[in-house]
């Protein structure tokens, strides 16, 4: 067996696991079924969630499902039980109206504060005028780096696109023959960092489903990132293949020790990832939110929670809502997720910032020291578009192999457009 089969293996059993401890906990309480609140999730800590909720109170009792493919899991098969609650990624799509009711009436209850949210982050669970779905957590793109190189940096906090090029460039050394020894970044060691500048710049992938698309974009802006990268590498690094050549020969750590052991000036990196990391790990690093017109995007991971459109227990499932969105109960669930030191720590509520500033502002920082002096500022952050379901599969698969190709400088053919790489992928995939 591989090791990544084994790894995948183990992980699986260790979550079925956990889903068996919950599911016997709950079949071992007397209530009626009226009583039980179904959740299904793609995000396996909402199991330890769901544990700290049934030992907190005796009025309801929560039992979870776990469903990998979450969004397109929905509406439940016939011999499936109906969920109450959905929580995970993917779920904020173009069937959201269809799948959801509106919850906005809980945000005006005493039990919760819609001020206590990042505002730009609850606005990206609304349809029109009505809140259908409710933020969790969410990450931002980070550029990380060594300490002893901050100072060549202009402030603290974040980093733009201009002073990421202009500054990358002066780590650059070559030998005697030209081949590069040293290169402080290139956009595309990571396709991901492509994408996400795509949207700062307003290429604004959205979900449309007309004349057989699945989304629309920006051709005037997406020319623009694109060109504004080709320029990027003819003056930093001399070409595309340039940087190839020098990713395949030393960039084959992970990001946080490709800065350390300096073998480039700057890494891109996700924020669940970076802040995931043990502390010896991150000892000697610092951090800069990648910024572009004083925006910061937020990825598209964004974890949501709703109340499924057909749920036959929609009184106690707003009272599991209300538990796992409240301050202190956070808090305890971090605290609880620290002492127990597993390997593998998903940082902060599902792996990312919690939704409610407060968390982030008086428990993060408790656990974290690095985000006492960088947290992202409310105002700073930018929201997200409605996806098609498989946003994630067509990202893989058609954007980010079509983003590399069309920043080449050595192509010598015009790349695939993205319509046709979106053809085959309908090809495989329906």
């Amino acid at each position: 067996m591989s090791k990544l089969k084994l790894s995948f293996f183990r992980k699986t059993s260790l979550f079925i696991l956990s889903i068996c401890f919950v599911s016997v906990f709950f079949s071992g309480c007397k209530s009626k079924e009226s009583n039980t609140v179904l959740i299904w999730t793609n995000k396996s800590e909402v199991v330890s969630y769901a544990e700290l909720f049934n030992a907190s109170q005796n009025k309801c009792k929560v039992v979870i499902a776990y469903k990998e493919q979450l969004s397109l899991s929905l509406p439940p098969a016939k011999d499936e039980k109906t969920p109450d609650i959905v929580i995970g990624t993917g779920i904020r799509n173009e069937r959201t109206k269809k799948n959801f009711i509106p919850i906005g009436y809980l945000l005006h209850s005493p039990r919760m504060k819609k001020s206590n949210f990042y505002e730009s982050v609850l606005a990206v669970g609304k349809i029109g005028n009505s809140q259908y779905l409710l933020p969790v957590s969410f990450n931002l793109p980070i550029i990380i780096l060594a300490k002893e190189n901050a100072d060549m940096l202009s402030n603290d906090y974040v980093i733009s696109l201009d002073e990421l090029r202009d500054v990358s460039v002066k780590y650059n050394q070559k030998n005697k023959n030209g081949i590069y020894t040293s290169m402080g970044f290139a956009p595309r060691w990571n396709p991901d960092f492509v994408y996400n500048v795509a949207k700062m710049q307003g290429v604004d992938f959205k979900s449309f489903e007309k004349y057989d698309k699945q989304f629309s974009w920006n051709k005037t802006k997406l020319d623009e990132t694109l060109s504004y990268f080709k320029n990027w590498t003819l003056t930093n690094n001399t070409s595309s293949t340039a940087e190839d050549d020098y990713s395949f020969k030393y960039l084959y750590m992970p990001a946080y020790k490709l800065v350390s052991e300096h073998r480039s000036l700057f890494q891109y990196t996700s924020s669940g990832d970076f802040f995931s990391l043990p502390d010896d790990k991150v000892a000697g690093l610092e951090y800069r939110w990648l910024s572009y017109n004083d925006k910061i995007p937020v990825e598209d991971d964004v974890a949501f929670l709703g109340i499924y459109k057909k749920s036959a227990n929609i009184k106690n499932a707003e009272n599991f809502i209300f538990w796992l969105m409240n301050e202190e109960n956070q808090k305890k669930i971090i605290e609880r997720k620290h002492q127990m030191k597993s390997n593998s720590l998903n940082f902060g509520m599902l792996g990312g910032f919690s939704a409610i500033r407060g968390v982030n502002e008086k428990t993060l920082t408790i656990y974290i020291p690095m985000l006492r002096k960088n947290l992202p500022i409310s105002d700073y952050i930018n929201t997200i578009n409605v996806y098609p379901e498989q946003w994630h599969s067509i990202k893989e698969s058609v954007l980010y192999p079509y983003l590399l190709d069309a920043i080449s400088t050595d192509m010598q053919n015009t790349p695939e457009t993205i319509d046709e790489r979106m053809k085959r992928w309908k090809k495989q995939y329906f």
